[in-house]
């Protein structure tokens, strides 16, 4: 054999290494790459949160707690004061304890919403019974529109599609009601005068889809219709039994009952086109004209629906087996999780992260989902 070509063997071994290194290293970088979303998306499960890590309760600087809206990130809530007739907003971060006042309202707060992609909040207050006053600021308090509205109940629904859009049901002492479309960027309040419904979903950017009830001959269930916020025809959707709705962006909630499972509700979610996504049932109570709708929340971010499932199916008011905290993740096969047992069916909402879950008639109290652990915000006094 050449001796020279012996010499040379462990140069291109070595070259052909260094080659098979660099391939490797482009390769595991571009995987990583690759996954850097769902890294992102189970980072919450690299840290457990536990009861000692939520700074609690609240050390209340002015005035007395009201309730909390909800979440202005993963770990950063949201809650109201109040202080004689005035009210004050204040973001509270959970693992600090840092609380910053920032917005001050000359009215009492009655209710407040956090816009989906959570850099608006809408404060509704009351100037007297028959006055309500809507106030949209962003994350810094920022005041962005103002508006004063005869009224004895307002309802209210962002528009997923373009938050700088929203409905707003006002109803007077005999709940008559009108609907109007509120622009926060150009500040007009314009009234809808073809709905003719007072619960309204959004559908698109400009496009609404809700239940037609006949006012006049109330009934278990209604058509599902939809129509453009221009006022165009209505367009009736080939769906039976639904006697709810909740519409999300790109993704439709409804809620029916099963002909051959008349004990159970039956929660679909749908597609842009209509077309199911994943589908469940749990047991239902009945009321006198309809059936309950158990309190629930949606990360639509994770694909997780959160709901307190009843124990049995049977009437609302003499239910006593409490409920079922359940997660339902929709990408997964309809997979189905038991959170926690022993609940009242009081409001819950999730953190986007999916690590925590506020719950209460105020939401004071704070559910830490992996260690199953309950924490109050609030002092009992």
């Amino acid at each position: 054999m050449d001796c020279r070509c012996r010499k040379s063997l462990p140069y291109f071994v070595g070259i052909f290494l260094i080659f098979l290194s660099i391939s490797l290293l482009a390769a595991c970088n571009n995987e990583k790459s690759a996954s850097s979303d769902k890294a992102k998306k189970s980072a919450r499960r690299e840290t457990t949160y536990t009861k000692a890590s939520i700074q609690a309760p609240l050390q209340i600087a002015e005035g007395e707690f009201s309730k909390v809206v909800g979440w202005l990130n993963d770990e950063t809530i949201v809650y109201i004061t109040n202080t004689n007739q005035n009210s004050n907003v204040y973001t509270y971060h959970l693992l600090s304890g840092k609380q910053e006042k920032i917005f001050e309202s000359k009215l009492p707060i009655i209710s407040a919403f956090i816009s989906p992609a959570r850099d608006k909040i809408l404060l509704h207050a009351s100037s007297g019974l028959t006055e309500g006053s809507i106030t949209v600021i962003d994350q810094t308090g920022t005041k962005l529109v103002e508006k004063s509205i005869t009224s004895t109940e307002l309802n209210f629904v962002w528009n997923p599609y373009d938050e700088n859009l929203l409905l707003v049901t006002a109803f007077n002492e005999q709940w008559e009601y009108n609907v109007s479309l509120l622009n926060i960027e150009t500040k007009k309040l314009t009234e809808m005068k073809f709905i003719n419904q007072p619960f309204v979903n959004w559908n698109a950017k400009n496009e609404v889809i809700y239940l037609n009830w006949d006012l006049n001959n109330p009934s278990f269930f209604a058509p599902l219709v939809k129509q453009k916020i221009n006022g165009a025809k209505e367009e009736t959707l080939d769906l039976e039994n639904v006697f709810q709705i909740y519409a999300y962006r790109n993704c439709l909630l409804t809620i029916e009952v099963d002909e051959k499972t008349p004990d159970q509700s039956v929660y679909t979610f749908l597609s842009e086109d209509s077309k199911p996504i994943a589908s469940f049932s749990i047991p239902h109570l009945t009321r006198f004209s309809d059936w309950l709708v158990p309190e629930h929340t949606f990360n639509q971010a994770r694909n997780e629906f959160y709901t307190l499932r009843p124990k049995s199916s049977g009437a609302a008011d003499t239910y006593r087996e409490g409920f079922q905290l359940v997660r339902y993740q929709l990408d997964r096969n309809n997979g189905e999780e038991l959170l926690l047992d022993g609940l009242e069916n009081k409001p819950i909402s999730v953190s986007p992260a999916g690590e925590f879950c506020l719950y209460g008639h105020q939401l004071e109290n704070i559910i830490i989902l992996d260690t199953k652990e309950l924490v109050s915000l609030v002092v009992d006094k």
